[in-house]
């Protein structure tokens, strides 16, 4: 990858809070590109406190494995003493793939699809991760529908989005896969990646469970 100068990473003291970005790109092959391009002009302003940020620097990021090495942005406020880490919107916190690829894991146990183990083949993934997934979006799919429906509540436009059944596990991870999608289409029509990717940037902590994190998120909402 050329263009683009890379600062020395840092050594991270502790784990930053998470913001989101939309990153504009056409090829999976300038994702990481496309990240440094809009690093580089980003401006945001603290979801705490409302001031403005101070870059940070850089620390190294190992995963997803095919981008190989690449160094992820944080800024930092002052007023609040905390550091926040500029993820791209297409990488779920703390994960070692594409949000694209966790969508597809969930949304083929969800409708039945494929087993765990054709899902772990062509996703080259090992079952056990993959069932693992499946787990903690089961365990998130209250706190999703509580989040999306509160969100599409926003909207002026009415629709059943709130109906149907929610009995089992599969009717809750259905209604949260239709509420992603409605709320893709209704709040960002020209969002280029997939559903998960829009729910990172509406708020980072809704798709994984990390020991440790904030039970809720700073509010970082429709950064980028």
């Amino acid at each position: 990858m050329t263009g683009t100068p890379r600062p020395s990473p840092q050594k991270e003291a502790e784990p930053p809070l998470m913001i989101s970005i939309n990153v504009k790109s056409d090829s999976v092959n300038t994702l990481v590109e496309a990240y440094y391009q809009t690093v580089a002009e980003w401006f945001g302003r603290c979801p705490i406190c409302q001031r403005s940020f101070q870059n940070h620097g850089f620390y190294e990021r190992k995963t997803p494995y095919f981008f190989g090495p690449f160094l992820i942005k944080r800024v930092y406020c002052k007023h609040c003493g905390i550091t926040h880490a500029l993820l791209p919107c297409y990488i779920i916190p703390y994960t070692r793939v594409l949000a694209v690829v966790k969508e597809a894991a969930i949304t083929g146990i969800c409708f039945n699809t494929h087993t765990i183990e054709e899902l772990a083949e062509l996703l080259e993934a090992d079952p056990t991760t993959i069932a693992r997934w499946w787990k903690i979006y089961r365990q998130k799919s209250g706190v999703l529908l509580t989040a999306l429906s509160a969100k599409l509540a926003q909207s002026a436009s009415l629709a059943d989005w709130a109906g149907g059944p929610l009995e089992t596990w599969p009717q809750r991870v259905k209604k949260t896969l239709e509420l992603i999608g409605k709320c893709r289409a209704t709040f960002s029509s020209d969002f280029r990646y997939c559903g998960f990717a829009w729910v990172n940037i509406y708020d980072p902590y809704l798709l994984f469970k990390r020991k440790g994190c904030p039970a809720k998120s700073p509010g970082v909402h429709n950064t980028g």
